[in-house]
């Protein structure tokens, strides 16, 4: 899904925590290697990096599981939503309170249970967004 829009879209890049070991990002980091970034288990520090990709004209995804969103709360509220950056977050894994998370986070659209084929469309609404899968 990421591969098939990263070739569509160059300006993607995907930024990771080395925890997350996902299929999603071994592969993209195979195909664009100098468009993937992980950062370990800095949280914070991936959110306010892809503060300043938006705006050096980038498309940031992170690919991270719940904890990052604990971790990182007030960077991805201060820095991403609150700027209206176009950064886009998939959450592997669920347990977190779509709803109420969309009430925290300004400017920001949550979606939950989208299919590969279904993320594309986030890609053209600009805004953060943040996906559960």
């Amino acid at each position: 899904m990421i591969l098939k829009l990263a070739n569509k879209y160059r300006n993607i890049v995907v930024l990771s925590s080395g925890t997350t070991g996902t299929q999603v990002c071994d592969e993209f980091a195979k195909f664009f290697p100098n468009r993937y970034f992980t950062f370990g288990e800095a949280e914070r520090n991936i959110a306010s990096a892809s503060a300043g990709f938006a705006l050096r004209g980038k498309m940031p995804v992170i690919v991270a599981d719940n904890d990052f969103l604990t971790g990182a709360f007030e960077q991805v509220r201060d820095d991403i939503c609150e700027s209206n950056l176009n950064v886009k977050i998939i959450i592997t894994g669920g347990g977190l309170d779509e709803k109420k998370l969309a009430d925290l986070l300004p400017n920001t659209k949550v979606y939950s249970g989208m299919g590969a084929d279904d993320l594309e469309s986030i890609f053209f609404e600009y805004g953060p967004a943040i996906v559960f899968v």
